[in-house]
Formats: C-alpha cells, structure tokens, sequence
C-alpha cells in the first residue's frame, strides 16, 4: 500500500516539530501511521484535524480544568 501524502502546495507553511516525548508514546504515533498507510506527517495533521473542542477550545478529552476569564482558582485542599 502506497503511503498518502500531503499534495505539494496544499500545505501553507511547513515547520518541522521538535518535542521530547516518550519513546514508547513514539513507537505508538509510529505504529498508527505505519497502520494507516500514511507518513507520520499527514497522520499528525489528520489527528489533529479531527480533534473536537470545547466552548474553551480544548480538546473534549482534556480534563485538566483551567480558570475562565474573571475567575480566581479555588484551591480544593
């Protein structure tokens, strides 16, 4: 199976990502894309695309709750 990739001018401004994770979270990303049939590039934007956010605009999964404009945090201890 061929891999699919981004279409040559389709992409605005390319920047390479350069972060430290995991390396088994790595071989995970590597994994899915391999899976997938794509390059881990059109992978991360299809990932990302298809990310559904909140009315604060985060992820719905993300549960790290953060204090909305006007609101002081409450410490719970």
């Amino acid at each position: 199976m061929a891999k699919e990739k981004t279409l040559r001018g389709t992409v605005r401004v390319s920047v390479q990502q350069r972060f430290t994770v995991d390396a088994e979270t790595k071989r995970q990303f590597d994994t899915f894309a391999r899976q997938a049939g794509v390059s881990n590039s059109y992978f991360f934007t299809k990932l990302v695309e298809s990310v559904e956010l909140n009315d604060r605009g985060l992820p719905t999964w993300w549960l790290d709750e953060l204090p909305r404009d006007g609101e002081l945090p409450i410490d719970s201890a």
